[in-house]
């Protein structure tokens, strides 16, 4: 995984649509019984925002995996690629 430095620093270069992270968070949501607007919230994201992670539109930064992860007690290879 490289970061991006040219445009964000704290962006990622992925294409997230690749990884099939919209599937995951999905899973999370359920598991956990979390509805959009809290996730964006746990994230520190506005709701639109979350909706285009979920989407593969929007590339998930530093700071979202980290709240992801401590949020949820989930893996970021596991969010980023799968089992």
């Amino acid at each position: 995984m490289f970061i991006n430095t040219t445009e964000n620093a704290e962006s990622i270069n992925i294409n997230p649509a690749d990884f099939e992270i919209g599937k995951r968070l999905s899973k999370i949501q359920e598991q956990n019984k979390c509805p959009d607007k809290d996730m964006a919230k746990i994230l520190g994201i506005y709701e639109y925002e979350y909706y285009d992670l979920k989407q593969g539109l929007k590339e998930p930064t530093i700071k979202i995996l980290n709240n992801l992860k401590q949020s949820f007690n989930i893996s970021v290879d596991w969010l980023l690629y799968g089992d």
